[in-house]
């Protein structure tokens, strides 16, 4: 028999880049007609699909399914979820990063030789206005399938509806890329420091390094913990790297003013200055170009 399936995002709440995980609002559609043959005679009128979410951490139902029926005898009946759901994120492009959301949706007392589930995404969509923020979120989209939970040797109907989730980069810029920025730029000016002034350069060197420390501290916490690499650690590690290096500098051209080998501080400067902003705007390319 064929249940058809369509599904109305009421809500996206959260989600969540630490927890690999999102809060959802979600309202899931099935009409059908007849009822699989497996079902006894007295339990027909009353039989509707039983599901239930392969990646829920922790839901709630907000609506009593009731059957309902329909002139044309279809049957209907709407089921609500509200919770949190694990997913798989796939950050290496962060914060320049699309996401899947996924709700892995079965019907578990149904085998899927007795059930067909039929995707209607004309009557799929989501509400106007959600309340996440940050995120620009598309309609979702339904793909049916079967689903075999774990070594039970059992196929069931599933339906997984996914959402595309695009992140707004707004935030990353102003709180993170372009203060680092900042702490970087101040880090070259000691480039610009007759070598001999070698308390300044190393001043400004040395509280370029501590600020750029302290910063990281405030913003880790917002930050996914992975084991691999994103776009913004790259140019987090490359500009800690400059950083380090324009001290580095410093106390090399200091040391060579100290030794009167001034001309060859000067020159060291020089070459500094040129190649800084070009290995810095390279830096960008890396992180967030290529």
């Amino acid at each position: 028999m064929e249940v058809e399936v369509s599904a109305v995002l009421l809500d996206l709440i959260e989600i969540d880049d630490v927890g690999r995980s999102f809060t959802a609002d979600l309202a899931v559609e099935f009409r059908w007609r007849d009822v699989p043959r497996s079902v006894p005679s007295d339990e027909r009128d009353s039989w509707r699909p039983a599901v239930a979410f392969a990646n829920e951490r922790s839901i709630e139902s907000r609506l009593d399914p009731v059957i309902q029926v329909e002139p044309d005898g279809v049957r209907r009946v709407v089921y609500r979820f509200l919770g949190s759901f694990s997913t798989r994120l796939d950050l290496r492009d962060f914060p320049l990063d699309a996401q899947r959301l996924v709700f892995e949706l079965a019907v578990v007392r149904n085998r899927a030789d007795e059930v067909r589930l039929v995707a209607r995404p004309d009557r799929t969509g989501r509400q106007e206005a959600l309340g996440i923020v940050g995120w620009q979120v598309a309609e979702p989209e339904l793909m049916v399938g079967e689903a075999a939970p774990g070594n039970l040797g059992v196929r069931l109907p599933s339906v997984e509806i996914s959402v595309r989730a695009v992140r707004e980069r707004g935030y990353f810029l102003w709180k993170i890329i372009f203060p680092l920025t900042l702490i970087v730029l101040m880090a070259s000016t000691v480039f610009w420091f007759p070598p001999s002034l070698i308390p300044s350069q190393v001043s400004i060197a040395t509280a370029s390094v501590l600020t750029l420390i302290a910063f990281y501290l405030t913003v880790s916490s917002s930050l996914p913990r992975i084991s691999y690499l994103t776009r913004l650690d790259v140019f987090v590690i490359g500009a800690t790297a400059l950083v380090f290096l324009t001290f580095g500098q410093a106390l090399y051209t200091g040391s060579l003013a100290h030794r009167d080998q001034l001309a060859k501080a000067q020159r060291i400067d020089r070459i500094s200055r040129l190649a800084f902003f070009p290995v810095f705007a390279l830096l960008f390319l890396l992180a967030f170009a290529l």
